[in-house]
């Protein structure tokens, strides 16, 4: 079988860019009569190559020019020679599979698409209102032309059968997996110390982008009420990035006087000091309103690590036992499940026996398994 799986998106350190990269190289390893074509932007080539050496049935080539290489006014004029690019390329090949949605091409006949969430659909405050049109429109094409749908839980399916019921009958689950590196291990005292953290200090962990919807504000406010209850003093260390306004939203909360010292905010952390940070928690405090998978619980039960998440998406879903779930818009409760985490070692414990459990059905080899079925019943339903 011969597959094109495009990689024209922001392949480097977005979750999509992880879902593409593990998700290809475990299919080419393990379909080695495969042929898989990774079409990539101009320049992009090597960058690409570096993830799949010595992987003899991947193919990266540099087919795509920059939608603005010719100017912003000649922006759609560039697009329409790349969706002309794919409808050539996609003659060629049996498969075409989109990782991100918002690439995808109307018009081809042998397309698949993983649509990872539709959470700009929801009618939630946080949520831009043109965003959400834009996220409708493409969401309607994707329905209508694609020949198999990709989801990363039984929640987003139901979502996008909700809102797009023709749908219902080509979508798939497929659970994502979770790398190597986010696994059980001693911690290594100078990486956490590297933060400016105490190795003997417990801190709670919040791990992802700063958005509204990841709910991190009510996650501090509970933290400095559960801090003001307990005697044994702990950190929020809170990992990732996001747009300038949130960032200076949050460093004021940490500002705060009464926060001084016990709030961490970390940007840059690579894999390979974020399994000593998950290794070293108390939890992960993951409470956000919408997820369509949550990667960051997934990495956390890999390194034992127990979660606080919400009652509500995908989150109940992934976790199924192995975390305290509260409701997210409660302060109280949030609070109350943080103190838990901190004087019930018996929770903790048995918590953990559960990520060991729940933690096995994430994995890349079942991911791309289960994807290469679907993309078999797609080759075929293209041959109809």
């Amino acid at each position: 079988m011969k597959v094109i799986v495009d990689f024209t998106h922001n392949f480097a350190h977005s979750g999509i860019g992880t879902y593409s990269r593990e998700l290809v190289k475990a299919m080419a390893i393990m379909s080695a009569d495969s042929q898989f074509i990774l079409y990539t932007l101009f320049k992009r080539k090597g960058i690409v190559q570096t993830n799949f050496a010595d992987i003899p049935n991947v193919d990266c080539r540099e087919s795509f020019p920059n939608d603005l290489i010719l100017g912003k006014g000649f922006k759609y004029v560039v697009r329409k020679f790349k969706r002309m690019l794919w409808r050539y390329f996609s003659s060629q090949a049996d498969l075409v599979h989109y990782t991100d949605p918002v690439f995808f091409t109307q018009g081809l006949s042998n397309a698949l698409v993983t649509i990872h969430d539709i959470i700009p659909l929801y009618t939630n405050g946080y949520q831009d209102i043109n965003r959400k049109k834009l996220k409708k429109y493409r969401t309607d094409v994707i329905v209508r032309d694609a020949i198999k749908i990709i989801v990363p839980s039984f929640y987003v399916r139901k979502e996008l059968e909700r809102y797009f019921p023709e749908c219902i009958g080509k979508v798939d689950v497929v659970y994502e997996g979770v790398k190597e590196v986010f696994s059980p291990t001693c911690v290594d005292k100078s990486v956490i110390q590297l933060y400016g953290l105490s190795a003997d200090r417990p801190f709670f962990l919040i791990v992802g982008r700063l958005e509204e919807r990841k709910n991190i504000e009510s996650v501090v406010a509970a933290f400095k009420r559960c801090q003001k209850k307990n005697a044994q003093k702990s950190a929020l260390v809170i990992v990732g990035n996001g747009s300038e306004s949130l960032v200076r939203a949050l460093q004021n909360q940490i500002d705060d006087e009464k926060s001084s010292g016990s709030i961490f905010h970390l940007t840059g952390v690579p894999d390979e000091h974020l399994v000593h940070l998950y290794n070293a928690a108390l939890a992960l405090v993951f409470v956000s309103y919408s997820e369509g998978f949550g990667l960051p619980l997934v990495e956390a039960m890999s390194c034992g690590c127990p979660a606080i998440v919400s009652n509500c998406s995908s989150l109940p879903e992934i976790a199924d036992g192995s975390a305290l779930i509260v409701d997210p818009s409660s302060i109280e409760e949030i609070s109350f499940a943080m103190q838990r985490m901190l004087e019930d070692t018996a929770l903790r414990d048995k918590l953990i026996e559960r990520c060991k459990v729940v933690v096995q059905r994430y994995s890349w080899t079942e991911a791309a398994r289960q994807t290469l079925d679907v993309y078999r019943e797609a080759n075929a339903l293209s041959k109809d």
